[in-house]
């Protein structure tokens, strides 16, 4: 017995995932907003030094990621305080995260991410802007081009 699904019946399913696939990327986004401190990084395999870490945010606000702290702004570029817009899909395994640098040297280039939230902890691993794949878990190997970040929601 062969089972057929019309066009417009098969659309409105489409429709339907994409849409609650959009809805649990808004509330894992709406999770996100407010401040987090960096508890942890690291960059291709190397942890970034507590001086840096402990002075570094991340603060979301809607759709926008906005790095705050000493390396937030990178050798001779500006502005002071990199922002990003964000884009979630809880529906990948693991969660994946895009940012878009909204100004600097590469603006409107969409870097592929992955997150990953547990209660007050958010982890993100991003790749530089050499690499175009999406990383498949929470590591930043020696010689890899990931960062790994560890942050913690700040009390209000």
């Amino acid at each position: 017995m062969t089972h057929r699904v019309s066009t417009p019946v098969l659309v409105t399913i489409l429709i339907s995932v994409a849409a609650l696939c959009g809805q649990d990327g808004q509330k894992d986004l709406d999770k996100l907003q407010g401040t987090w401190t960096v508890t942890a990084a690291e960059e291709r395999g190397k942890p970034l030094p507590k001086e840096i870490t402990e002075k570094m945010t991340v603060t979301f606000k809607g759709d926008k990621m906005v790095i705050d702290g000493p390396m937030a702004v990178a050798k001779g570029e500006e502005p002071a305080k990199p922002e990003f817009n964000v884009k979630l899909d809880p529906s990948k395994k693991p969660k994946a995260l895009d940012v878009t640098p909204l100004s600097g040297k590469f603006k409107g280039k969409t870097a592929l991410g992955i997150y990953q939230m547990e209660g007050d902890e958010l982890m993100i691993c991003l790749p530089n802007q050499k690499q175009k794949d999406r990383p498949t878990e929470f590591k930043s190997p020696e010689g890899s081009e990931l960062f790994l970040v560890t942050l913690k929601k700040a009390k209000k």
